[in-house]
């Protein structure tokens, strides 16, 4: 087995206690890494460093990945600047048989917030809660250079199938203004610098309410817009129910790559 190859079934076992049943992960394991990348004007990558301690052999492996990539250069009035922002990286990783580990890229995020302490949960509406009823709300966050929410929307509210339109809308309700109260509260590290400026912008947040199972089904609602940039990209209404608290990233990220990266393995 390679040198590399047994780092990361260490690092793997370690850090995702999902994984430590066997000596390798027997079926699928979801690998996050947030870090910063930097690009430079003519949009190659002069840094990249992970957030969280990984492997000498697995960063060497990060940063040959990351550093193939190549951007549309960013332009501001006129001119071709550097830009830094958080990214996120998510990884399948699996066990292919005869001592190796497949890595394959499942999903990537620029803008995505690092944030050295966790957001404060909103509470379980009581009425929610006393029924077993689950929720999620995507919220839209408009943030300013140093991280604080300047506006709040609801992008989506799911709640629990099958129940009837009258009683699944004030669940909806509930879930949703349990959220936006106290997403006004939060604050965020600066995710994004332009020319070594601070930059605001859009964040898509999760908010997850499960009481019992976690991820029993959903009926997703309808995806609004935010009233302050009706243009923005969204998703499909069954790709945002999807979503789960980790998925915090801007929606309006200056980095955006060449051609797609999704599918690289390791």
């Amino acid at each position: 087995m390679h040198k590399h190859w047994i780092l990361i079934i260490a690092w793997l076992l370690l850090a995702w206690p999902l994984a430590a049943a066997a000596a390798v992960p027997v079926g699928k394991v979801e690998v996050r890494i947030k870090g910063r990348i930097a690009v430079d004007p003519s949009g190659e990558v002069m840094e990249y460093r992970p957030s969280v301690d990984v492997p000498p052999g697995v960063e060497a492996m990060l940063q040959s990945m990351v550093r193939g990539w190549g951007f549309e250069p960013v332009v501001v009035e006129g001119r071709a600047v550097t830009a830094e922002t958080g990214l996120l990286l998510v990884f399948d990783a699996w066990d292919k048989g005869g001592d190796q580990l497949a890595l394959r890229l499942k999903d990537v995020a620029f803008g995505a917030h690092e944030g050295g302490r966790a957001l404060a949960p909103p509470p379980y509406p009581v009425e929610a809660l006393r029924s077993g009823v689950n929720g999620k709300v995507v919220l839209l966050l408009r943030v300013d250079g140093e991280g604080d929410v300047l506006d709040v929307a609801v992008e989506q509210t799911s709640v629990s199938d099958r129940l009837p339109h009258d009683r699944a809308r004030r669940y909806a309700e509930a879930f949703e203004k349990a959220s936006m109260g106290v997403a006004r509260r939060w604050r965020f590290g600066v995710r994004e610098r332009v020319d070594g400026v601070p930059t605001g912008g859009t964040l898509r947040i999760p908010v997850e309410f499960f009481v019992g199972q976690h991820g029993s089904s959903l009926a997703p609602g309808p995806v609004r817009q935010a009233p302050w940039a009706p243009d923005l990209p969204t998703l499909p209404a069954e790709a945002l129910a999807a979503l789960d608290s980790r998925d915090v990233r801007a929606v309006d990220s200056a980095l955006r790559l060449i051609e797609p990266v999704i599918g690289a393995t390791l």
